[in-house]
């Protein structure tokens, strides 16, 4: 439980001296001091924000990552069997289903990252962008 304590305590403290809002100086004025202070009390609500980004956010990001990784991966698969002429390929569906394990194993693993960066570069806690409901990535091209 001490190890606990100190670890969270530490993720904190390191958090509250790496956030860029507390370090800005944005301009030398009489109200430096009272925008430090202001930034150093909103730095929990922003801690805050970011875990349940990650949170929540995780699982909102697999499910919606996953029908582009698996039509990505189906395309790319199917398309490496018969060259694409305009019609429909005949290989897409058994491609989609050959590649699906392969594409819930890379989202799993992916849907993390994503979240945690939609978590912290989001400009407010608690908004949309820092639950993954933002624009997602755009598919990578061939």
């Amino acid at each position: 439980m001490k190890k606990y304590i100190a670890t969270l305590t530490v993720t904190v403290a390191v958090f509250i001296g790496s956030s860029p809002m507390v370090l800005a100086d944005p301009q030398p004025s009489s109200t430096t001091s009272r925008t430090n202070s202001h930034n150093l009390l909103s730095a929990p609500k922003r801690l805050a924000g970011v875990c349940f980004g990650v949170v929540v956010g995780t699982p909102i990001c697999f499910m919606r990552k996953l029908p582009q990784e698996l039509k990505e991966g189906a395309e790319g698969l199917a398309g490496s069997i018969v060259e694409d002429n305009g019609k429909a390929n005949p290989f897409l569906i058994p491609a989609g289903l050959v590649w699906a394990p392969c594409a819930v194993l890379m989202t799993a693993l992916e849907a993390p990252a994503y979240a945690f960066r939609d978590a912290c570069m989001a400009e407010r806690p608690f908004s949309k962008e820092s639950f993954s409901l933002s624009q997602l990535d755009p598919p990578t091209s061939n």
